[in-house]
């Protein structure tokens, strides 16, 4: 798998589906969520949510690995 530019539309981010995302602060679990001023990224740790959506926006993303198969 191949991190995914954020400015790529061609392949669109998955409303509400965690994802790896990356930010300058490290690679966090989050998902996209549609506001009307824009989108805006939740992240599983809200503690970084905050800096991360303030200084550090997400630049890339790409669909979380598929777990062991027992």
């Amino acid at each position: 798998m191949e991190w995914i530019s954020v400015k790529d539309s061609s392949y669109p981010v998955p409303f509400f589906e965690n994802v790896l995302i990356y930010t300058k602060l490290g690679i966090f679990i989050g998902n996209l969520n549609p506001h009307l001023n824009g989108n805006y990224w939740n992240l599983t740790d809200w503690h970084i949510n905050e800096c991360q959506e303030d200084y550090e926006p997400v630049t890339h993303w790409m669909p979380l690995p598929k777990p062991p198969k027992e």
